[in-house]
């Protein structure tokens, strides 16, 4: 595509490079011309200028960092995602319209009412008005119902009470045969625990008492080994002393001192096993006689404790006997007598039937409720209401005008909802910018929009690719297009990568040069160039950072040649 553009662009310099020779006859020789003043020089050149600033070429420049970003400039179709159709409920003709084409509605305004066909008045609101005289005289009747209900219970209630009173009398007396078979019971649980305890602490005794028994038993025989092996050593020290003296003809001889110093250690501590066995025989015969002497007293302590149950549970059966003696003589039955559970199923029949009575009354209000609610519903179809907050686009309606379900009355917008779409080709696509606003033409200005989206297939109609913009919050037209110019990225990872339009590039056959204001001269500085982006063109490197680049007037320059400066963007 670069060289395609390449050629094209050499076969146009080619063609304004002989027309420019052809015409250099009628221009005058640079050397001979007097420069247009500007800020850079001297107010005396300029007064004693040969030539007037009108005579020579007129051109217009740029500081290069204002050139540094490229735009793909096209045509976008506005388009809306929140365009909605508005279709009544019901048939009908149109009662009243009280809004017009291009109206803004918050959502649930009432866009027109209709009315009966022929303008006459519509069935629903009929039913409405039946349907609400009918609920007014369900609650009437259930107002009354609650009043005389609430009597007739009061009456059953003041009768439930008096048996209740006669009750209480008989419950006393219960009471109080009740509390003393209680305190039986409590003083038979209390003897238990003791008997339970007593038991649970002898057994717990007896079983110390025989471990401490075993204790002293394992103690003795480990006293007894250790005894044993006493013995043992002082009968090896003796034969080892009997051998050393037939050995050594001196009795005073260390040796057997030494011997018999261990012996006699040896002897000292076997005395003292000798009564630490006696002991423990002795301690192990008195808590013998402990244990035995305790566990009579335990048995002797169980049966009392036993005896005392025994004459607790026959009190408390002669107790159990009374209370059921007086239920019986007072016709108790459970926990009442047979007058209070008469006077209970009294009233409990008295509730049910008035229960039942306002349930059935309730029902009705609720059911003359849902019939008013659904009437309302149908009712409520007569008005057509905006379902989004919007524009009103279409709304061709007027009264007595024929409606029905089947056709809509009305179309909104959503100002939101507004998206521009603008096709470009695979080429330019892969070069928009996402991270740079896009820019869009409105009454004369450039304003700045996101780019929302780059779709990642073409369209199979176009063979273009589709990129969506995002619009500002006003109201647009369906299909409305706008002049869009759409951000490109650099193709060169290069420092110093700058764009400036084909005009101002001359594409020679060897190199490309530009045309920079040198103190009102043209100077020539030669360019590498990029890829071309629509009207512009990558400039990758050769001219300095502040170059003044001369835009239009370029093509018709040569180097050297007095400007004048009609336009410059710093």
């Amino acid at each position: 595509m670069l060289f395609v553009a390449a050629i094209i662009l050499l076969a146009w310099y080619l063609n304004n490079y002989f027309n420019q020779h052809l015409d250099q006859k009628a221009v005058p020789d640079s050397s001979t011309v007097n420069v247009a003043p500007n800020q850079n020089q001297d107010q005396s050149t300029s007064s004693t200028s040969a030539t007037s600033s009108s005579d020579l070429p007129e051109v217009t420049t740029t500081r290069l960092g204002s050139q540094n970003s490229a735009y793909f400039e096209t045509i976008g179709i506005v388009k809306s995602k929140g365009t909605i159709s508005i279709y009544p409920l019901t048939s009908g003709s149109v009662k009243k319209v009280n809004f017009q084409e291009g109206d803004y509605v918050n959502v649930g305004d009432t866009i027109l009412e209709i009315t009966g066909a022929n303008l006459s008045t519509p069935l629903a609101e009929t039913q409405l008005q039946i349907a609400q005289t009918t609920l007014a005289n369900a609650k009437a009747s259930y107002a009354d119902l609650q009043k005389t209900s609430a009597e007739t219970l009061k009456t059953a209630g003041l009768q439930l009470q008096s048996a209740t009173n006669q009750e209480s009398a008989i419950a006393t007396d219960l009471d109080v045969i009740e509390q003393n078979k209680n305190a039986l019971a409590d003083s038979l649980s209390i003897l238990q625990d003791s008997l339970n305890n007593t038991q649970d602490k002898n057994s717990r005794d007896q079983y110390k008492a025989g471990q401490d028994i075993d204790s002293l038993i394992y103690t003795l025989n480990a006293a007894q080994d250790d005894r044993s092996r006493t013995q043992r050593q002082i009968n090896d020290l003796q034969d080892q002393l009997t051998n050393l003296q037939q050995q050594l003809p001196n009795p005073a001889d260390p040796q057997i001192t030494a011997l018999q110093d261990n012996i006699a250690k040896l002897q000292t501590a076997l005395d003292a096993q000798d009564k630490g066995i006696e002991d423990l025989y002795t301690a192990i015969d008195k808590a013998r006689y402990g244990y035995s002497t305790a566990q009579n007293g335990a048995n002797i302590g169980v049966d009392q404790i036993q005896g005392q149950i025994a004459q607790s549970e026959s009190q408390a059966k002669v107790l159990d006997l009374n209370l059921q003696s007086t239920k019986a003589k007072l016709g108790y039955t459970g926990d009442s007598s047979d007058a209070l559970q008469l006077a209970q199923q009294a009233y409990n029949a008295t509730k049910v039937q008035l229960d039942a009575a306002l349930e059935s009354a309730a029902n009705g209000v609720k059911l003359a409720e849902l019939n008013v609610e659904l009437a309302g519903s149908q009712a409520s179809a007569l008005q057509v209401k905006a379902p989004i907050s919007g524009v009103l686009t279409v709304l061709d309606q007027y009264p007595g005008l024929s409606v029905s379900p089947q056709l809509p009355v009305a179309e909104i917008i959503d100002p939101k909802s507004f998206e521009l779409t603008v096709g470009v080709d695979i080429s330019t696509a892969e070069r928009i910018s996402t991270s740079s606003p896009a820019q869009i033409e409105l009454a004369g200005h450039l304003i700045d929009v996101p780019v929302k989206s780059i779709s990642p297939q073409v369209d199979d109609k176009t063979r273009l690719v589709n990129i969506t913009l995002g619009l500002p919050n006003i109201f647009f037209k369906n299909n409305q297009t706008l002049n869009v110019k759409l951000p490109l990225t650099a193709s060169s990872k290069a420092g110093g990568v700058s764009y400036l339009p084909l005009d101002a590039v001359i594409i020679g056959t060897e190199n490309q040069f530009v045309y920079v204001n040198d103190n009102g001269k043209a100077k020539k500085i030669d360019v590498k160039i990029g890829q071309v982006s629509g009207d512009q063109i990558e400039i990758l490197s050769g001219l300095p950072a502040d170059a003044e680049v001369i835009l239009t007037g370029a093509k018709n320059l040569t180097d050297g040649q007095a400007i004048s400066v009609v336009n410059s963007s710093n």
